[in-house]
């Protein structure tokens, strides 16, 4: 502990003897330091508060998005300090009627750029200033270019945030407007085309109704159709199987059937046209149509047949006697009734074989009905989606419509200046009292750090500690005390106080150049 103590003794003392070189750097220092202090030119800030109102009753009522409002308000606000608002600026402010050449608009560009400050505080308050400290201008002046330069900014910032606005919304609608017309090109195309391949499979796709219906209506007619031909054809042969064993004559005189006029012989070819014909009128009175396939095949029969009697009534006539007497009525009845019942079953013949070619139509084509169907599908899928973005489209139109009237006809955003833009009559810089304050700590370090600098190049030995240290292994005898006369204290006495003049003097100056600082910053300009 005595070493440490005698080895800060030793060195204080050694800085102490040259404490008039570090008063000496300690004066140039601060001279120098306050001279630059007093050359800085004071710099006056304007601020401006601006509050941005989107909390309206109508945008809410109409359905208009505050999000996209705060987004515009946040672009004009980052967009504020471009080079074309700051031109405008320049020139609302007449700064440049200080401009001489295109130099000298960079610089006041680069100056604005760097002096523009635009904060945001809280989504809604924007805070604008401008510090402005030109060496070439007065107080006054620098502190009335503060105003203009943020009163301007406040004017285009409420502008930019209007005109951005509405054209945006002129932009929106003019975009909209082309897309609806290329969809409504695109979607009558597609109509189209849905209808024509509508109309060329019409009643032949698996998901229509008509096309289904017709199929099994036709299956079942088939069944039907199938089950009568059976019954029809176990009747006939029954009935030949009969005819077989009655005999065709029996001896007397004309015939006729119970319950009606006399007939011709049904065996005859006249005969079957009557029976025909009995047959047609009979179905008729039933309700059967002419197109009934059992009626038209019946006529065709009859034409066939008059051509046979024709023929038969051109041809010789034979003179046979009928030695056996009148034709059986029962074989008569039961002739005409066999061949009724073949008319039967070639009227089943006919419409199965209809309804055959029909169910292999409706079949064949069912083939081909899975690339109808994606062709289906297809169109379909196309023609929903132009619809709906189409429709979409649409919505989007109006919405564009009411926003924009609302921007042009209401104030949706409501732009309240909180705090003015009014002349700064004290600046914010440079903060000369702390500036003054660090070039006197700086001159106390220099001076200091100058004298134990020079305390350690020219060393001396001031203590028997030093010495020793510095000789380790030779022993120090002893040491002398200096005897100084009373003609050398006085004269270190004088030394002590010239030093403290010297020091208190300096500490004395920043006294009062602090006070006047002090003083003249409480003063207005």
């Amino acid at each position: 502990m005595t070493s440490i103590y005698d080895q800060v003794m030793s060195t204080l003392y050694m800085v102490w003897r040259k404490r008039w070189y570090g008063l000496a750097a300690m004066w140039a220092v601060c001279l120098v330091g306050w001279g630059v202090v007093a050359t800085i030119p004071d710099v006056y800030e304007a601020t401006a508060r601006v509050f941005v109102d989107t909390n309206t009753v109508l945008p809410r009522i109409v359905g208009a998005e505050s999000t996209n409002v705060y987004r515009q308000v946040d672009i004009v606000r980052r967009t504020l300090v471009s080079r074309p608002n700051l031109e405008k600026v320049i020139r609302r402010s007449d700064l440049d009627l200080t401009i001489k050449d295109d130099t000298d608009m960079e610089k006041l560009i680069a100056d604005l750029t760097k002096n523009i400050s635009v904060k945001e505080q809280g989504g809604d308050l924007f805070t604008l200033s401008y510090r402005s400290g030109d060496p070439s201008r007065s107080d006054q002046e620098n502190a009335a270019v503060a105003k203009r330069v943020v009163t301007n900014l406040i004017n285009m910032f409420v502008e930019g945030n209007m005109e951005g606005s509405r054209e945006s919304y002129n932009e929106t609608r003019r975009f909209i407007e082309q897309q609806i017309q290329d969809y409504e090109k695109q979607l009558e195309e597609a109509e189209r085309r849905k209808a024509e391949f509508e109309r060329q499979n019409l009643g032949y796709l698996p998901g229509d109704a008509n096309y289904s219906q017709r199929l099994v209506n036709a299956q079942t007619q088939l069944q039907d159709i199938e089950f009568k031909l059976q019954q029809a054809t176990s009747s006939r042969r029954a009935l030949a199987s009969q005819l077989a064993s009655v005999p065709q004559t029996i001896p007397g005189a004309m015939f006729s059937m119970p319950g009606s006029g006399p007939r011709l012989d049904p065996s005859t070819t006249a005969g079957r046209i009557e029976t025909l014909e009995r047959q047609i009128t009979d179905s008729l009175a039933r309700g059967y149509t002419d197109q009934h396939p059992d009626i038209v095949t019946a006529r065709d029969t009859i034409a066939r047949l008059r051509r046979q009697l024709e023929a038969e009534q051109r041809a010789p006539k034979k003179n046979v006697a009928d030695p056996m007497g009148q034709p059986n009525p029962v074989y008569v009845d039961l002739k005409s009734r066999l061949f009724d019942k073949d008319s039967e079953i070639a009227s089943l013949a006919a419409q199965r074989a209809q309804y055959q070619r029909e169910i292999g139509s409706l079949t064949s084509k069912a083939e081909t009905i899975p690339g109808i169907e994606a062709e289906r599908a297809k169109l379909n899928r196309d023609y929903s989606v132009l619809k709906a973005k189409y429709e979409e489209l649409l919505k989007s139109r109006e919405e564009t419509r009411v926003a924009s009237d609302l921007d042009s006809k209401t104030d949706k955003v409501q732009f309240r200046i909180v705090d003015p833009p009014e002349v700064p009559l004290k600046p914010v810089a440079p903060n000369r009292p702390m500036l003054l304050g660090m070039v006197m700590m700086a001159g106390l370090g220099v001076g200091i750090g100058l004298s134990f600098l020079l305390s350690q190049v020219h060393t001396t030995f001031v203590s028997i500690y030093s010495l020793k240290s510095s000789f380790p292994g030779i022993p120090v005898l002893g040491n002398i005390t200096a005897i100084t006369s009373e003609q050398q204290k006085a004269q270190e006495r004088l030394k002590l106080g010239l030093f403290a003049i010297g020091f208190f003097g300096l500490a004395g100056v920043f006294l009062a150049l602090l006070i006047l600082e002090i003083s003249q910053q409480s003063q207005a300009i």
